[in-house]
């Protein structure tokens, strides 16, 4: 294998990224979706799409979060941008929001705008602390470290209601425990991947054991069996949690490279922000997905369409983005070197 093969880039770890998006977008449709419609099987799928959050935590974990300046001014820029400009056209366009959304709207992170974002952010900043205790500790402390954020996270958080963690998960703490996890299997990577077909194998069968519990569940009129659903979908559920560590293993094993994809994968959060942002998505798909009623085939085939339809436009909206902040970013270097060059000249001429 030569040096160009070993530096591509899996693309496998990019359609994951992008498979994600439409899970969390399949989830805000279902979750939306007339109640008629809600039946054990979408619940189900709802289970399984719900596992997207969770994937992209422990895929930052995997990789690490290096942290540069540069890159979080580049991604508060990036979610600043579609959020005043979404909230520009809700505004002039259709009517919808007040005028104080567009100052409200140059701070997404701070007035309920993208709760992902936010707490992926404070992620970010800690990262570098995180990183440190993980290449110091060893293989004991890591197993320690992961079973008290865990005791914080499933028992004082989800089962005891705690105020550590008790907004079904959407927490730094939680992310933290992703993270480790992320962590964990990039330590254990050669390991877990010997036996890359047995591992599919396994991974995929409690998959299925776990989707066909929950189907039983919501099958089921037992209350004291729907209880168990708080074990396995909100965000700080193990169920849930062992979903998505086997569903980011089983990309993982998968390698493979496609320069196209990568180039697409690159604006996948832009879907993310276009799809949820909080004036915009009423039209976008929730007017159009809550007036389905009765039709399961139509029902399918509208949320299929419309995340094809919106993952495009998102996406097509962020490559004109980054083309201006590039235009923008080699303007503003540009104007720097020539002041520096001018500074440079003057005390040239003037040097006694």
């Amino acid at each position: 294998m030569n040096n160009t093969t070993c530096k591509l880039r899996n693309t496998s770890f990019e359609l994951m990224r992008l498979m994600l998006m439409f899970f969390i977008m399949w989830h805000h449709f279902i979750y939306v979706l007339d109640e008629s419609l809600k039946t054990p099987a979408v619940i189900t799928a709802d289970t399984f799409f719900h596992t997207a959050v969770l994937c992209f935590v422990i895929l930052s974990g995997y990789f690490s979060i290096h942290f540069k300046i540069q890159r979080l001014i580049e991604l508060i820029a990036q979610v600043v941008f579609f959020s005043f400009g979404l909230t520009c056209i809700a505004i002039f366009c259709f009517g919808i929001g007040e005028w104080k959304g567009l100052i409200t709207s140059f701070m997404p992170f701070t007035n309920g705008y993208y709760w992902f974002i936010a707490i992926y952010l404070q992620l970010y900043i800690l990262a570098p602390f995180i990183n440190i205790i993980l290449e110091k500790i060893n293989k004991k402390q890591y197993w320690y470290l992961i079973m008290v954020l865990s005791f914080l996270v499933f028992y004082v958080g989800m089962i005891r209601g705690g105020n550590v963690c008790n907004d079904g998960g959407k927490n730094i703490i939680n992310f933290v425990l992703l993270y480790c996890i992320g962590n964990g299997i990039k330590r254990n990577e050669t390991f877990l991947c010997n036996n890359i077909k047995k591992m599919r194998y396994i991974l995929i069968g409690i998959l299925s054991i776990l989707l066909a519990i929950v189907l039983l569940i919501t099958s089921s009129q037992n209350y004291s069996l729907l209880y168990i659903m708080k074990f396995i979908y909100t965000y700080n559920s193990p169920g849930l949690y062992i979903m998505a560590i086997c569903i980011f293993m089983l990309f993982l094993t998968f390698k493979f490279h496609n320069n196209s994809l990568n180039i697409i994968a690159k604006s996948s959060l832009a879907i993310y922000l276009f799809h949820e942002h909080p004036l915009m998505k009423g039209l976008l798909y929730q007017d159009c997905i809550s007036n389905i009623v009765g039709n399961m085939g139509g029902a399918i085939l509208n949320m299929l369409l419309l995340s094809i339809c919106l993952a495009t436009a998102a996406i097509c909206i962020d490559k004109v983005r980054d083309y201006l902040f590039e235009i923008s970013n080699k303007q503003r270097k540009n104007k720097v070197n020539n002041d520096n060059r001018l500074r440079f000249s003057n005390k040239s001429i003037y040097r006694p």
